[in-house]
């Protein structure tokens, strides 16, 4: 198997360069010294958790996109997540475990994690344009009230009855939620969505789609 692979191309998986983890650091250091911002870092088929230390990440601000798809022990430290002050790009799935505060992205415009009672500075997250998120364990969505950029939304699973807290998010074009099985209503905050030209809902059983719907002018809307 290749310590590291790099694709660029249009079909590619993750465009960039994928590193597994068992040689992160000669992987970082090709990607530095060739100018490559975008970084997936892996684990083969081996599902142990590894105690990790993301002091790694110091000297490596060049990073502008990190995806961390390796499983880690709670004995892991992320504190040096902080290294990548000028991250663009994050997907996450160490959230139920780590306490993350997402302001340490002043410039995130990508978001994929999973929800969790760890995550902190939702409120820094202005420059925020694509989200998904799974497991949102809230009564609604006033999490997001500052998400002002946000273009993109995807929530795959929660507890939330209802979308209010996304009245200030003007610039959003598609909302995808998925299996939010305790969704209730969408009024009347999706009306002062007036970007929407998308609406996905899947598994979305307890929302009254000709009562919830009526009237609004959106270009696309799938139910299922």
């Amino acid at each position: 198997m290749e310590k590291y692979q790099v694709d660029f191309s249009k079909t590619a998986h993750f465009r960039g360069i994928r590193i597994l983890f068992e040689f992160l650091e000669e992987g970082l250091d090709h990607a530095q010294e060739n100018g490559i911002k975008e970084i997936c870092v892996w684990a083969d088929s081996d599902s142990s958790k590894h105690v990790v230390n993301f002091d790694f990440l110091k000297d490596r601000d060049f990073i502008e996109t990190f995806h961390w798809l390796v499983p880690m022990s709670k004995k892991s430290s992320i504190d040096g997540l902080k290294y990548l002050s000028g991250l663009k790009n994050l997907r996450w799935n160490g959230a139920s475990d780590f306490n993350l505060n997402l302001a340490i992205f002043p410039a995130l415009e990508e978001l994929n994690i999973g929800y969790g009672p760890k995550i902190s500075g939702w409120e820094n997250l202005t420059s925020l344009k694509k989200l998904l998120i799974g497991s949102v364990k809230t009564s609604d969505l006033s999490l997001l009230q500052q998400a002002i950029n946000l273009e993109y939304l995807r929530i795959i699973g929660g507890t939330f009855t209802t979308i209010a807290g996304l009245e200030n998010c003007k610039k959003l074009e598609t909302l995808f939620l998925q299996k939010c099985t305790t969704l209730i209503t969408l009024q009347p905050t999706i009306r002062n969505l007036d970007n929407l030209v998308q609406l996905n809902l899947e598994g979305c059983k307890k929302v009254n789609v000709e009562q919830e719907l009526a009237d609004l002018d959106i270009m696309y809307i799938s139910i299922i």
